[in-house]
Formats: structure tokens, C-alpha cells, sequence
């Protein structure tokens, strides 16, 4: 017995019309899917965005402590007034079930990557300025800072 075949269509929160067809099955799995990319906060999308933007992959740790430490950040801006070290990285750390050193070098790697294979045109424009002149890239805290800054501008939270 063939399993029936329908055709939707219909006009989504956002006002976009929506068409889909398939099998009961089908369009289940596609409204469940649909669901799950909704639910994701605006900020980790926005993030994802602009850390590839960069040239930062989702696949690196010091990708997800870097949206972490955004989070915070965004929560204590204390956090950045010399408590990187001391606060920052151990409280990333606990959450992620590892030590401060490795989530320091994750987001040391995480930047330094970007800065050697992304969109250096738009790294520069974005932290020309705090740019070292030794190491030819921001620092961590330099890169969060400027992230967090770019997020309230864009009124993202």
C-alpha cells in the first residue's frame, strides 16, 4: 500500500509563505526540524555568523568557549576588567569539564586560526585597532571585547 502524498502551503510567523509536500513521514520530519532551528537563540545564530564570517569553524572547542565567554561577558562585564585569567576562563572551564589553560589555548588557536586562513580584509577592519603589532592579531580578551561590543551595537540581546 502507498503511503498518500500532500501538498501544504501556508504563510509562517515571519510572515514568509510556506510551501512544502511529501509524505506524512516527510512533513513531520521537516515541521520537526523547523522547530529545532527556531529554537536556537538569536545570539548563538548571530555568532555563527560572524565567527565564520571570520573564519572561525564550529568544529574547533575555542569556537564554543569563545561563545561562551561572549555569553558571560554579555552577563558580568566585569568579567573583562582584568578577571579573564582569574574568573573567565575557570568558569568556562567548569561548564565544559576542563582546565582554564586548555580553554585559554582553544581560543588562542580559535582566533590564530582566523587570522591564518579567514577573511583577514574583515578581521582587520573589524579590530584594526586593537591589533598587536608583535603578533600581528588581537589578544583573547581584545577578541571577546570587540565581539560583545559588536553584539550590543547590533542589539542582538
Amino acid at each position: 500500500m502507498e503511503e498518500a502524498h500532500y501538498y501544504l502551503s501556508g504563510v509562517s510567523e515571519k510572515g514568509e509563505i510556506v510551501s512544502i509536500s511529501g509524505t506524512t513521514a516527510e512533513i513531520r520530519k521537516f515541521i520537526e526540524r523547523d522547530r529545532e532551528r527556531e529554537s536556537v537563540p538569536e545570539l548563538s545564530r548571530y555568532l555563527f555568523g560572524l565567527f565564520t564570517e571570520f573564519g572561525i569553524p564550529a568544529s574547533l572547542m575555542g569556537y564554543r568557549y569563545l561563545e561562551s565567554a561572549v555569553n558571560l561577558v554579555l552577563t558580568e562585564p566585569e568579567y573583562l576588567q582584568r578577571k579573564v585569567t582569574s574568573e573567565l576562563y575557570p568558569k568556562i572551564a567548569e561548564e565544559f569539564n576542563t582546565s582554564p589553560n586548555c580553554v585559554e589555548r582553544a581560543i588562542r588557536h580559535a582566533i590564530t586560526v582566523a587570522w591564518d586562513r579567514g577573511n583577514s580584509k574583515k578581521l582587520y577592519e573589524f579590530f584594526g585597532h586593537s591589533i598587536s603589532s608583535k603578533t600581528g592579531k588581537v589578544t583573547n580578551s581584545d577578541f571577546i571585547a570587540g565581539i560583545v561590543e559588536k553584539v550590543k551595537i547590533e542589539h542582538i540581546v
